[in-house]
């Protein structure tokens, strides 16, 4: 789907929303806007927000979003936003090449097989992510994605009472591949893994060669530390936000229990390597790539790489990018907070990407 205008990437997070406005000239990728708006979800200050599936937007919230938009040079701009409803349904699937109408075909039967509710309740779609010979055969690399009609519909409701009305949602992993595509050169025949890390929740993804293989979320993100904090010591749910993200492992009193929950993450990600591990053979990791705003804490990069014999990195979408130096300054300090709304921004932008 192609617009005359650059996209707008709106990214609904569990403590903020990111909006981004990338364009494209000469083959250079230029950062016309950057707004962050942080919140806590429904007003809560203890980090509880495990229930929440579709966050959604406090009054306050829409009336912050409503007055951007309405001094916003870029308002006539398509709007795409990411799906925060149910953990979807995202799966790998290689195809022999065959009509459009027998792909979609097969992908409903194979979309049936995953699933245990009705395909009517469904909104199915799939991308064709490449197409190479095998055995003299060309094959068909697809991802399939599929998400609860309610959970759209609820989503574009809410984002509908500030007066935004997005013309294209994407689920998460796919729009952090478009990132992972700017900005690293994978090797042939090399796996790379990217993390998000936020606030409820952790998302292990792995590519190879530009194809999304495997997808996986875990219900545990910074809250959880920050909650390990408060139960080690009578402190305030914001008191352990600012000491984590002030001093982080660097805070004697706190980097115990702040190991602890990272090495729960840390074996979330060796298990999906584990598994990884059982359904392709052979595979060969490269690095691992850390975006959303946990991994921004003082020495989680560093811990985290020490258990694995790979390298370990933070993310920073605006390295390929042309940015004035306003927003370098503002924006590199917290880039890898901003993978989701940049990789929404970047949607029809990269060779091959739709």
């Amino acid at each position: 789907m192609n617009f005359n205008r650059p996209l707008i990437g709106m990214d609904i997070g569990e403590s903020s929303i990111k909006l981004s406005v990338i364009s494209k000239k000469e083959e250079k990728f230029f950062l016309d806007y950057a707004h962050i708006l942080p919140f806590m979800p429904n007003g809560r200050s203890d980090g509880n927000n495990e229930n929440r599936e579709n966050y959604p937007l406090t009054p306050e919230m829409l009336i912050s979003l409503k007055g951007v938009f309405e001094n916003f040079q870029f308002k006539k701009n398509p709007v795409v936003v990411n799906y925060t409803g149910k953990t979807p349904l995202i799966r790998y699937l290689k195809l022999p090449e065959m009509p459009q109408n027998e792909v979609e075909e097969a992908i409903k039967w194979e979309a049936q097989k995953l699933m245990t509710e009705p395909l009517e309740t469904k909104v199915i779609d799939y991308a064709v992510l490449q197409k190479n010979e095998e055995s003299g055969k060309v094959v068909l690399h697809l991802i399939l994605v599929a998400v609860d009609k309610s959970d759209i519909s609820e989503e574009l409701n809410n984002i509908g009472r500030a007066g935004i009305y997005p013309r294209l949602m994407d689920v998460n992993p796919l729009a952090l591949l478009k990132v992972v595509e700017l900005n690293h050169s994978p090797e042939k025949d090399h796996d790379l893994i990217f993390m998000d890390i936020g606030s409820a929740k952790m998302e292990i993804n792995i590519c190879r060669e530009g194809v999304l293989r495997f997808t996986r979320q875990i219900k545990h993100g910074g809250n959880d530390i920050s909650r390990a904090m408060m139960a080690k010591e009578t402190i305030s749910f914001d008191e352990a936000e600012n000491i984590k993200k002030k001093d982080g492992l660097n805070h004697s009193e706190f980097k115990s229990v702040i190991k602890e929950e990272m090495d729960r993450m840390v074996l979330e990600v060796q298990r999906s390597m584990d598994y990884y591990r059982t359904q392709f053979r052979d595979p060969l990791f490269q690095k691992i790539i850390l975006m959303g705003g946990t991994p921004l804490m003082a020495g989680f990069r560093d811990y985290f790489e020490t258990h694995f014999d790979l390298p370990v990195v933070l993310e920073n979408p605006f390295s390929s990018m042309v940015c004035s130096s306003d927003f370098l300054k503002e924006l590199n300090p917290m880039g890898s907070l901003w993978a989701g709304s940049i990789g929404l921004a970047l949607r029809g932008k990269l060779p091959g990407n739709a």
